[in-house]
């Protein structure tokens, strides 16, 4: 299977084929994190874009289903996007989605998302669909 990461930014596509997934366990008392990640996905002054989700249980993994951004924490799963040089700007979402489907053996999962995000310094908001097809190093 070909990983892909395509992404539409504000009308514009961009496709990566470097992309993957992977889990990092928290220390105790802090949260899993897991992470789908696409590479140069907006041009290279743009890499990469992550999703990140986080469970305040340990316990508990990412497993397939739709997970929403959620900036009031009404739930117990973190998701976050990170998009952009770190130095320069960082988006947070104003809404969205991402949504999971792993293979049975969990080497590889698919994901579709959408979300809308505002810039941390009041530049360019951005709307963002797309899908990916990745292997999952968890």
């Amino acid at each position: 299977m070909n990983t892909t990461f395509n992404v539409t930014i504000n009308g514009v596509q961009y496709v990566s084929d470097q992309a993957g997934a992977g889990a990092v366990p928290g220390w105790p008392g802090e949260p899993n994190h897991h992470y789908f990640v696409g590479y140069n996905v907006g041009g290279s002054d743009m890499t990469p874009m992550s999703f990140e989700l986080r469970f305040t249980d340990n316990s508990e993994h990412a497993v397939d289903r739709i997970y929403f951004f959620d900036n009031h924490k009404n739930n117990k799963t973190d998701l976050l996007v990170h998009y952009g040089k770190r130095e320069v700007a960082m988006y947070s979402p104003t809404g969205g989605y991402l949504e999971l489907k792993f293979s049975p053996d969990r080497t590889w999962v698919e994901g579709k998302f959408a979300f809308n995000a505002t810039r941390n310094d009041g530049a360019n908001d951005i709307a963002v669909e797309g899908t990916f097809s990745m292997r999952n190093g968890e």
